[in-house]
């Protein structure tokens, strides 16, 4: 079974194919896991200490970031933190 480092070292070799985030902090990962009253697994956590949301395969798949503020300081739609709220709806 391949793991999650092991598939970043391969996304690194082709750069021009995945975009990638600067990695989210662990207090940002602390806020998003308060505000969902869940800790994320362990491999989400690293997927988003290596980057937090990225686009793979020229945008094939997508793993949202963990919430985008906008200038109002409100979350953005887009993020994981706004789609769990959709889906709580």
């Amino acid at each position: 079974m391949i793991t999650l480092e092991q598939l970043i070292s391969a996304w690194k070799t082709t750069p021009t194919l995945h975009q990638f985030q600067p990695p989210a902090t662990e207090s940002e990962i602390e806020k998003v896991e308060s505000a969902l009253n869940a800790r994320l697994p362990p491999v989400f956590r690293e997927l988003y200490r290596f980057s937090n949301g990225l686009a793979l395969s020229g945008g094939q798949l997508t793993v949202h970031p963990l919430f985008e503020n906008n200038a109002t300081g409100s979350v953005e739609t887009g993020s994981l933190l706004s789609m769990s709220d959709q889906l709580r709806e």
